[in-house]
């Protein structure tokens, strides 16, 4: 893992003032926005320099990366997405210090990512499926809060400036398709590879967790075009997805480096 504990933690607090601005006016102002892209892609570029170490750090370090970058990228093409952030990056600003905290955990040998452009694509499409699904679990838990609030009937004093539950369940859906989609690739190319690799024994648990997660958001997507799922319920199994897409990526490794070691 490039980089000591202390360069880990400066990185992570470039993403502190968008958190705090965020958290405090509802959507960060672009100038706290751009900084925290460039500050994350720029590190999670370092990361893999020398190739991918597979490690829990690189993976958390790789999420918030490309979850920052598609979080700007769609706060241009929709308003709605923006007001999200006062959710959004604190949150990435937790898996940072989570990713600086065990940034000095020694991980296996690197796999060169130059040679290996079908193992790159698969990484790329990986992460991006996450950082979709991330920011659709924000959405669907922008969806609970403000519920929560109104079955309580009192006002919604935190996180401020959150869009509607009608708009938060439009960009929820929207997120949740389009990372169904991406995920259905990265999972065909990532068994495909695996089968041809190594025959069925290679189809391990993060295998199990990765279809179980694709299964669910696949599920939750027809029975909502069906029946018109929406509210609770439907940011309760949009969670779901996304827990288990969490135990399958972040979460396998974390077990393997830390708690294994």
């Amino acid at each position: 893992m490039h980089g000591s504990l202390v360069l880990h933690l400066i990185v992570a607090l470039v993403l502190l003032p968008t958190a705090v601005l965020a958290a405090r006016r509802g959507a960060a102002p672009w100038p706290a926005v751009v900084l925290a892209v460039v500050g994350s892609v720029g590190w999670a570029a370092i990361q893999i320099t020398d190739g991918w170490l597979g490690g829990f750090s690189g993976a958390l370090w790789l999420t918030i990366g490309t979850t920052t970058a598609l979080f700007a990228g769609f706060c241009l093409l929709d308003a709605r997405v923006r007001a999200l952030g006062s959710l959004g990056y604190p949150y990435l600003f937790i898996l940072a210090l989570a990713a600086s905290v065990w940034s000095q955990v020694p991980v296996a040998h690197a796999i060169p990512v130059a040679h290996l452009a079908w193992f790159t694509a698969h990484v790329l499409i990986a992460v991006v499926t996450y950082g979709l699904l991330t920011l659709a679990a924000v959405a669907a838990v922008a969806v609970l809060v403000q519920e929560r609030a109104l079955k309580a009937r009192r006002p919604l004093r935190w996180p401020p400036g959150l869009p509607s539950i009608a708009d938060s369940e439009a960009v929820e859906w929207r997120l949740l398709l389009a990372g169904e989609v991406v995920f259905g690739l990265g999972l065909a190319s990532g068994v495909g590879t695996l089968l041809v690799q190594h025959g069925p024994a290679a189809l391990d648990h993060k295998v199990v967790l990765s279809v179980l997660a694709f299964l669910a958001v696949g599920g939750v997507l027809v029975i909502h075009a069906r029946s018109g799922l929406r509210g609770r319920r439907a940011a309760h199994w949009v969670l779901a997805g996304y827990l288990l897409l969490t135990l399958a990526y972040p979460g396998v490794k974390f077990v393997q480096d830390v708690l294994i070691g």
